[in-house]
């Protein structure tokens, strides 16, 4: 009978070994997602960040390791809405969410309790709390993650595809249109693949990144 169970538990043990592993997806840097954690995500809290707030949220994970994040918050009759993108990955159970407006990345213990609910706990951040023991739940709201017009060229991975430099200023207008012009430059994924990257300021004042794919002509014809 012992022989049987010490069977049986090792089994279950290397059942749920394999079921982690499957999980985890290597992307661009050699960083690790937990696929389980891709899709759309919705939670909220109540003073827990700041005293008398009211905040909800849509996250929207990407397997790419990119990330969109739609915040409300609301004080009384006073609501205020923003949005923020940057990457994500984890190491062990610690989820790291790095913020490209702050420069800040943010750290969490996660725990899957199941397919549509992650239970998370703040372990660092650059951010004062209300709470000492920050821990929200976030609910699944969507399986699928579509990208939009404006959320294409925000990373290398969802980077532009361009001919030209022409063709990267005719989408800067028409997809961002009464944008203010800030500066470009040249980059790299480290494999031989070059990008072109335009900064601007938002009509709504917001300064973001545009990638471009400029891979079919750089370093071409010259």
């Amino acid at each position: 009978m012992k022989k049987v169970h010490y069977f049986t538990l090792f089994t279950l043990i290397l059942s749920l070994f394999l079921t982690s592993c499957s999980n985890l997806k290597t992307i661009e840097g050699n960083k690790k997602i937990d696929t389980q954690l891709v899709g759309v995500w919705g939670g909220e809290e109540k003073d827990q960040q700041t005293e008398g707030v009211f905040k909800k949220w849509v996250m929207t994970r990407k397997s790419d390791g990119t990330f969109n994040l739609e915040f409300t918050f609301k004080k009384g009759e006073n609501k205020k809405e923003f949005t923020e993108t940057g990457n994500w990955w984890i190491e062990g159970n610690v989820f790291y969410e790095f913020h490209k407006t702050t420069g800040q990345t943010d750290t969490y213990k996660y725990t899957v309790l199941d397919k549509d609910l992650i239970k998370f706990t703040m372990l660092d951040t650059a951010l004062e709390f209300n709470s000492e023991s920050y821990t929200f739940i976030d609910r699944r709201l969507s399986k699928e993650v579509k990208t939009t017009a404006k959320e294409k060229g925000l990373t290398m991975e969802t980077a532009i595809k361009v001919d030209n430099v022409k063709q990267e200023y005719a989408y800067l207008k028409a997809n961002y249109p009464n944008h203010e012009f800030i500066s470009q430059s040249l980059t790299n994924n480290g494999k031989g693949k070059s990008y072109d990257v335009l900064s601007i300021k938002t009509k709504e004042g917001k300064t973001i990144d545009i990638y471009f794919d400029i891979s079919s002509f750089f370093g071409k014809n010259f």
